[in-house]
């Protein structure tokens, strides 16, 4: 149902008791913004596959097996706490890889930070001997295309295989490289 004197462009919300005159500002009352917000409303839809990687802080092995898969499930929870989808979480002892389908309404920075932060406390709360954990600070998020999506999780699927003739840091600069990221060596690692 159309609101009378309503105009797609520029809208002007009017203060109660007040009149708000703007050249080429379409006014609506207050009294009427209820009206807009519980009208339909185009849909903002995604579907947004990211590739996250990071590692332990100095790459230190704290993800052992037994503490490894633990963790792995608990990430892949963290990412649905975030209201996003976790397809497959691998890695090894110093690192991990995640396959990941993003909200629309959150930015990867933002997701990456809750899942650490979760994630960090979690592992701590495991023993004594995980006291020390960290991630490191950064981390590489790299898009994957719906038909790259299968491979992706082949890729983490093997990634003790792959780690047995590969160490992270030429992985991790192989995909720098692969998609095109200029970096500086000093400031990779943490």
């Amino acid at each position: 149902m159309p609101i009378p004197g309503f105009h797609p462009g520029l809208v002007c919300i009017a203060p109660l008791g007040r009149e708000l005159l703007i050249q080429g500002c379409t006014l609506i009352p207050q009294s009427v913004l209820h009206f807009i917000e519980e009208s339909d409303m185009p849909q903002s839809l995604s579907h947004i596959i990211l590739h996250l990687i990071f590692s332990t802080k100095d790459r230190h092995p704290w993800l052992e097996t037994g503490v490894r898969e633990k963790t792995h499930a608990f990430l892949a929870g963290a990412v649905r706490q975030c209201d996003c989808e976790a397809y497959r979480v691998g890695g090894v002892a110093d690192h991990v890889h995640l396959a990941v389908r993003l909200s629309r309404t959150l930015s990867v920075a933002d997701l990456v930070q809750d899942i650490k932060t979760a994630s960090s406390k979690w592992v701590k709360a495991q023993g004594a001997s995980l006291q020390d954990f960290a991630w490191q600070q950064g981390y590489g998020a790299f898009s994957v295309g719906m038909s790259q999506k299968e491979t992706l999780l082949r890729y983490l699927d093997i990634q003790e295989e792959h780690h047995r003739t590969t160490t992270f840091q030429d992985e991790y600069r192989d995909f720098l490289t692969k998609y095109g990221i200029d970096y500086d060596e000093r400031y990779v690692w943490d």
